[in-house]
């Protein structure tokens, strides 16, 4: 799949005015797709329904309100980032990500993956765990978006003042806990937006049949997974990556056996609705209150 390209607001109407430069209405649908807030690219790969979504410069909120930058000293700013995600590197953005995949998965039991500050996430959220050898891999970097697959799981460890020898015999394991609600995943997102250049989790939606010994046990194997072997018919595993440092993007993949073209396009539609609501209010928020009150509207879909 050719790496995504953000369409901005010009190129977007050039394409309507002048339908002609374009070779079909299939090509119209597309670039008017990509100028959506909220847009997946879809593919079918290794027998398995994939979607991806890149933002390059953070604009799946393209009017946010940046009058937040006065507050984030204040414990109500706190308060609003314990509830919602929502800090100085993934502000509204992180409202509609996390809604939107704890909509994605409702129904089915959710199992996380974080990816590097494992020790931390674990002890923020009091979870039972285990450890496994696999963990996967997206990154989105460089105006591109890239699917590498299952890796070879890494994790940090505290070196200084005293290397935390626990953490130093772990550093080549992941970890996966079950999680329950969207407050949790949320909580999760808190910790992994401040530990590295990017945060990245792996999010596994399975039925409520399977346990986590399941998916445990075949990320403890010698050799490398596949999610054609992990997933089954009604199962759901997405991959959230959210940039941090200069040169780092948003992205998410979704992946299935089966078609999720609509349920995805339900979703957005009414995300992107929400969001071209919020835009129009965005100038007029005034103080947390009312920015929270805004984030309350977002993630209601």
């Amino acid at each position: 799949m050719a790496p995504l390209k953000p369409v901005r607001v010009r190129e977007y109407k050039d394409v309507i005015r002048n339908p002609r430069k374009t070779l079909s209405l299939t090509k119209i649908y597309s670039e008017v797709l990509k100028y959506m807030s909220l847009n997946f690219e879809s593919s079918v790969q290794n027998n398995l329904y994939e979607y991806r979504h890149l933002s390059i410069e953070k604009d799946v909120i393209k009017k946010p309100w940046n009058g937040f930058i006065q507050f984030v000293e204040s414990e109500e700013w706190d308060r609003l980032h314990e509830q919602f995600g929502v800090s100085s590197y993934c502000c509204e953005e992180a409202v509609i990500y996390l809604s939107f995949i704890w909509k994605m998965l409702e129904s089915r039991r959710v199992f996380i993956v974080p990816i590097f500050d494992i020790h931390a996430a674990t002890k923020k959220l009091n979870k039972d765990y285990n450890f496994i050898r696999w963990q996967y891999n997206c990154t989105a970097e460089d105006n591109k978006f890239e699917n590498n697959g299952f890796i070879q799981a890494k994790s940090s460890y505290i070196i200084s003042p005293i290397r935390d020898e626990f953490q130093y015999r772990h550093r080549d394991n992941g970890t996966i806990f079950e999680i329950n609600s969207l407050e949790e995943l949320t909580t999760l997102h808190n910790v992994l937006i401040f530990s590295n250049a990017y945060s990245e989790m792996n999010i596994y939606g399975l039925s409520k049949e399977k346990s986590i010994e399941d998916i445990r046990e075949l990320l403890l194997l010698e050799d490398r997974p596949s999610l054609e072997n992990i997933l089954s018919d009604d199962d759901i595993f997405i991959d959230l990556v959210l940039g941090v440092d200069i040169g780092y993007h948003d992205g998410m993949l979704i992946v299935s056996k089966g078609n999720q073209d609509t349920r995805i396009k339900q979703l957005t539609s009414r995300i992107n609705n929400l969001i071209e609501q919020y835009e129009l209010r965005s100038r007029e928020i005034k103080n947390l209150i009312e920015f929270k009150n805004e984030l309350v509207r977002l993630s209601d879909f």
